[in-house]
């Protein structure tokens, strides 16, 4: 049996069988100076949407995960059970069309057969349905996991639309609020056609006893490459979709993704969308 994620045992029941909470976790004050820090330190990429690990200046990847990592780092300590954070950045969506996410899951970064590994989403602007809220699909991370990366293939992409029309749950969540997830859960999030940039917040989380580890795909080899992870300089070094310059890889693996079926999709997600309108109907 898995580590519990949570210490209290509520929001980890909520959690196991949704794959993300959202919690209240930063002050106002806390989301000005995060954003302050942000606009004092903008990003070198400003088109659509980019993150701060895009960017190929290794001394600012390095400032703005410090500065992340001491916003955070006590409210989480008192939510996680023994999980460090090993990577953040800024993610921000420009204004139109070209600023959507398409949907996809995170990277792997544990084994998780035995580990959870998170992501830890947080807007420093309250969203709506205008700037480029996250959409998540409930109960997702319960699909067949494989290794994902750069460039790995996905085993869903040709039923992306269906999922997100069938199952898609988009969030308006608040500055400051967290949303805190299952690197497997699939999510995705529409494009920022408000006046203002959306500037939010994502940090990558990993169980204290695991072994991190990245993976990467060449497309001229047709392999996946797994290197090993020791501390948070990895991915802080590491150039958005390269191959990194520096440790070798530990393991080759050949690809083969098998891709997911509608009766397969169906057979996961559906239960739960059932239940879930079964339950809010009891409401009434």
């Amino acid at each position: 049996m898995k580590n519990p994620v949570f210490k209290d045992p509520t929001i980890e029941k909520l959690f196991q069988k949704n794959g993300f909470v959202v919690l209240p976790l930063l002050s106002k004050l806390e989301v000005e100076e995060l954003l302050a820090f942000y606009e004092a330190n903008p990003n070198d990429v400003t088109a659509g949407f980019h993150a701060t690990h895009f960017s190929k200046n290794r001394p600012y990847k390095k400032r703005v995960h410090q500065q992340i990592i001491a916003t955070f780092e006590s409210g989480l300590s008192k939510l996680l059970s023994e999980y460090n954070l090993i990577f953040a950045n800024f993610m921000v969506k420009e204004t139109g069309d070209n600023s959507l996410m398409p949907l996809h899951a995170d990277w792997t970064y544990v084994d998780e057969k035995q580990f959870q590994s998170l992501g830890i989403w947080c807007p420093l602007i309250d969203t709506n349905e205008y700037n480029g809220r996250l959409g998540v699909i409930p109960f997702s991370h319960h699909l067949k996991a494989n290794n994902r990366g750069p460039k790995i293939p996905s085993s869903f992409v040709d039923h992306n639309d269906y999922i997100i029309e069938q199952h898609g749950t988009l969030l308006n969540v608040d500055a400051g609020s967290v949303v805190i997830y299952d690197h497997r859960l699939l999510h995705f999030s529409p494009a920022n056609f408000s006046n203002t940039k959306r500037v939010s917040v994502n940090i990558t989380a990993t169980p204290t006893h695991a072994e991190v580890a990245h993976y990467a795909y060449f497309e001229n080899t047709n392999t996946i490459n797994k290197y090993n992870v020791s501390g948070s300089d990895f991915f802080l070094e590491y150039d958005h979709f390269e191959e990194p310059d520096f440790g070798k890889a530990i393991a080759t693996f050949e690809v083969h993704i098998e891709p997911f079926d509608l009766n397969y999709i169906e057979g996961v997600l559906r239960p739960k969308r059932f239940f879930t309108t079964l339950k809010s109907f009891f409401k009434k």
